[in-house]
């Protein structure tokens, strides 16, 4: 899975979520459209933060999904 960040991929990791499957939740077919930060949304870098700067999408974004308790495919 190329796209993301090693950064977005560690954090992913922490809290047990695969590249893969985070594109799968973000209705992406396994193929990662969002930006390099994990944010869903490509135009995140700009709008969001800046170039460089931490991404506060993607913590809030995974705290939401394990609190909605969303399934996960396996990967």
């Amino acid at each position: 899975m190329s796209g993301l960040s090693p950064d977005a991929v560690e954090l992913l990791g922490e809290h047990g979520l695969t590249a893969h499957q985070w594109a799968q939740l973000n209705g992406a077919r396994g193929q990662w459209t969002g930006d390099v930060c994990g944010c869903p949304d490509p135009r995140c870098v700009g709008s969001h933060h800046d170039a460089g700067e931490a991404c506060r999408c993607l913590p809030v974004l995974i705290a939401e999904l394990i609190r909605d308790g969303s399934t996960l495919a396996p990967v």
